[in-house]
């Protein structure tokens, strides 16, 4: 395949990134390097990298304001590198998770087994480690204290067979899938959630070159919702269409428990680096010098306020206060740029914003929980509940 036929295809879905290409780019402790006969087997081991990125749809972003076409510049710059990477390793039945600094609960590794319903995590910051049931992985990853439940109800309601997409250098196949399940919010909670998602996965039409889920590790990236047992036989269901490594996908959730928030899509792409040498610690289930502990989220900003003040002819005001009392961290937009991280209980302010309306949105990392569109003038407070 060459570099820009995978870009043309991946820029008609709105997603952004190349399978095959590679990078040099690293999230943390353990740096990867590219093969070499001469790593020391001892320390080194072979493992298959992605990179995934995710960001906002470019449908669910609103301005308020008639943007010049530097202004437009600008704004188009920053969503485009609103993005959270997500590094992910196979190797040997092991499957981890490498959260960036720029997710609400990274930075932090996690270690997935197969046949095994336990999570490793790994705090590289803190040097803490602890262990949490498989179906806690949505709870890891939206910075809850509880846990969740996910494993009844569950349902594969429509799913359309592979379709090759429209002519391209690439061979390309397009599988869409509604998938209901019910969702208890924490443990005691009296009401399950209601949950559908719809999922539109692109991957290469290529020979099946795997025969379960977890050989499909990419699927528990899309789908982290659906890691308890009734969940992964709807994995296995998926798993048996998508032929080969996703691509790219889309996913909207719907939570029809918290109404009031329009559910935004999220596009992903995939950067398949292929094989490569990482140390053999990374996937170790103990690692030196860690010791027993839980995650504890934080708030952070992730845009310099400098780089804001092109977005309104205005000058720069008092900042964008979010006050998270909604149960879990969530990311924040603010037309359609990842503003910033916040942890539940937790407030943070954005410094830097023009002053003037904005379409601000807020949504949890597994996507069970959104905020939004809420238009706010800035400077202004925004309360999440």
């Amino acid at each position: 395949m060459t570099r820009r036929a995978c870009a043309l295809l991946l820029a008609s879905l709105g997603v952004t990134g190349c399978p095959g290409a590679r990078s040099s780019s690293t999230a943390g402790d353990g740096a990867v390097a590219a093969p070499r006969a001469s790593e020391p087997a001892a320390s080194m081991r072979l493992a298959h990298r992605w990179i995934v990125t995710s960001r906002l749809d470019p449908a669910n972003i609103g301005t308020f304001t008639r943007l010049t076409p530097a202004r437009r510049a600008t704004l188009d710059d920053l969503v485009s590198r609103s993005t959270v990477p997500l590094e992910v390793y196979a190797s040997q039945g092991q499957l981890l998770l490498r959260l960036s600094a720029r997710h609400p609960a990274g930075p932090m590794d996690l270690l997935l087994q197969e046949d095994q319903d336990q999570i490793r995590g790994h705090l590289p910051r803190s040097k803490l480690r602890f262990d949490a049931p498989l179906d806690h992985l949505p709870d890891l990853l939206d910075g809850r204290s509880g846990s969740t439940r996910a494993d009844f109800g569950a349902e594969l309601s429509a799913a359309a067979p592979p379709r090759p997409t429209a002519a391209s250098a690439i061979k390309t196949a397009e599988l869409d899938a509604t998938l209901t399940f019910r969702y208890l919010p924490r443990p005691g909670h009296p009401l399950s959630w209601p949950i559908q998602q719809q999922v539109q996965i692109l991957f290469a039409d290529s020979p099946r070159p795997f025969f379960s889920v977890f050989q499909q590790p990419l699927l528990h990236v899309v789908l982290p919702l659906l890691q308890a047992r009734r969940g992964v036989l709807l994995l296995e269901s998926l798993a048996w269409n998508v032929t080969a490594a996703p691509v790219a996908w889309s996913t909207t959730t719907s939570n029809e428990g918290q109404p009031g928030g329009q559910p935004p899509t999220f596009r992903a792409s995939v950067e398949d680096q292929g094989w490569v040498w990482i140390p053999s610690s990374l996937m170790a289930a103990s690692r030196s010098g860690y010791h027993e502990g839980r995650p504890s989220p934080g708030s952070s900003q992730l845009v310099p306020a400098t780089q804001l003040a092109a977005l309104r002819p205005t000058q720069s005001a008092g900042p964008l206060t979010v006050e998270n009392h909604g149960g879990s961290s969530a990311m924040v937009y603010a037309d359609g740029i990842l503003m910033g991280r916040v942890a539940d209980r937790q407030k943070l302010a954005i410094k830097g914003l023009p002053a003037g309306f904005y379409q601000l949105y807020a949504v949890s990392p597994s996507g069970v929980r959104c905020w939004g569109p809420h238009p706010l003038y800035v400077p202004g407070p925004w309360t999440l509940r």
